[in-house]
């Protein structure tokens, strides 16, 4: 990632996928523990200390209730409903946690 990063002028647009602080958060559903993983501190050290581009986590979250409905509405599989409280902890934990500017996004309706 640090290579790619380089590589990139400096009025690149970046758009990141979840992937990063989803990866750490539901790696507790695949049997691992991915928030202490180096790999995921060492790309986040190289995002914040880029020395032209900014980047920004765009956290969307919504109460419990809502996440219910729309798991049922989306026929949700992998994540079951007693997980939801877990999983918005370890988004909390991550969200404390990283050097990243935040903005958050209550989605509940």
């Amino acid at each position: 990632m640090a290579i790619l990063l380089r590589d990139l002028p400096g009025d690149a647009p970046i758009i990141l996928d979840r992937f990063y602080p989803s990866q750490m958060v539901y790696s507790i559903l695949r049997d691992e523990e991915s928030m202490t993983d180096v790999f995921y501190h060492v790309l986040e050290n190289d995002l914040v200390n880029h020395p032209t581009l900014k980047f920004e986590i765009i956290y969307c979250t919504a109460d419990d209730d809502t996440i219910k409905r729309r798991f049922k509405e989306d026929n949700e599989e992998y994540v079951k409903e007693d997980q939801i409280k877990l999983l918005k902890f370890r988004y909390e934990h991550f969200i404390k946690r990283t050097k990243l500017k935040v903005t958050t996004y209550n989605t509940s309706w």
